[in-house]
């Protein structure tokens, strides 16, 4: 049995035009950086650009042709761009360069060496990804700057997952400088140490960046009082509209939990709603996992109906969850 390695799946992925990544448990080194260069697996590629140039014109077609022959070089370019003056109705008998990038990768628990790293970010393939995510060693520092601050690898971001990493004031500065911060959509920063000291760095975004952020999740920090304080009044500025907040943390008292759910969507965990029957009245999304969540605004019994309702549920779906009930007197 032949157990294909993550280069081989890569390549056979991009011959078929996908553009979308997750790359598990994977071991990059410099060695291993060629496959995101130009070039990279150019006969199977080329051999795949042929065959849609000589197939009946469509508009699938053609965006295949165009995130093809970048990638192949400066060969995959002249090719089609020959093939398609020739044979392709207008507007497709011009080629587009600029779909020859992915649009989603991440890597997920993946040991990633600086210097890959290096050769990664420079990729024709990664610059003008939509969605990047990092579960992986060695991206906090060099890797992290030299990304947030390339204004060609971040211009279409719209979703970011960095988790599992230390990051610093200076990084959370960083970002909030970023030129990403025009775009972005969706802000995951799960479980990266991030302090209400660190999380402050978040002050460098001008007033005009992070308009269109609507999802922000900082579950598994530990974060306290002045770290909400902050972000409500930073998630309230110029107007920002951060609809859902993704915010399980055990550090956060039954008072500060109150405070953000009165600000924001809050989507909490089994532990966390236990902690919200402590409280007064709340406003709470509760997440049991990634697919299910239940509205609970009202009243202690509303809320303890709503829960039961949705416990129920998750209970059925097998996932072997333990409650001991929440006690209304």
């Amino acid at each position: 049995m032949h157990l294909f390695s993550w280069k081989e799946q890569f390549r056979e992925g991009l011959t078929k035009g996908a553009r979308s990544f997750h790359i598990v448990n994977a071991t990059l080194t410099p060695e291993d950086s060629d496959a995101f260069s130009p070039g990279f697996a150019s006969n199977a590629l080329l051999e795949r650009l042929r065959g849609l140039l000589v197939a009946e014109p469509s508009h699938r077609g053609w965006r295949d042709i165009c995130f093809l022959a970048p990638i192949i070089g400066p060969v995959g370019v002249e090719y089609a761009t020959e093939h398609l003056r020739e044979r392709w109705p207008e507007p497709w008998n011009a080629l587009d360069a600029s779909s020859g990038q992915l649009t989603e990768l991440y890597f997920d628990d993946c040991h990633i060496e600086v210097e890959a790293w290096r050769a990664l970010l420079s990729s024709p393939l990664v610059g003008g990804v939509a969605y990047f995510g990092v579960r992986a060693s060695n991206f906090a520092g060099a890797p992290m700057k030299r990304f947030l601050e390339d204004p060609w690898v971040t211009r279409n971001l719209e979703r970011l997952i960095i988790t599992r990493q230390t990051m610093t004031f200076e990084d959370l500065e960083r970002l909030g400088q970023s030129p990403a911060t025009k775009t972005i959509r969706e802000l995951s920063l799960p479980h990266n140490a991030i302090d209400d000291v660190a999380l402050q760095g978040l002050r460098s975004a001008p007033p005009s960046r992070m308009k269109r952020l609507s999802s922000l999740d900082l579950s598994g920090n530990p974060i306290k009082a002045k770290g909400v304080n902050f972000l409500i009044g930073w998630g309230r500025l110029s107007g920002r509209s951060i609809n859902n907040l993704f915010m399980d943390c055990d550090t956060l008292s039954s008072a500060a939990i109150r405070k953000l759910s009165d600000n924001f969507n809050l989507y909490a965990s089994h532990a966390l709603m236990k902690k919200m029957y402590k409280t007064d009245l709340v406003s709470l999304v509760y997440n049991f996992d990634a697919q299910r969540s239940v509205n609970v605004n009202a009243d202690k019994a509303t809320i303890a109906d709503a829960f039961f309702d949705t416990y129920d549920a998750y209970w059925d779906m097998g996932c072997g969850s333990t409650f001991d009930g929440p006690g209304w007197k």
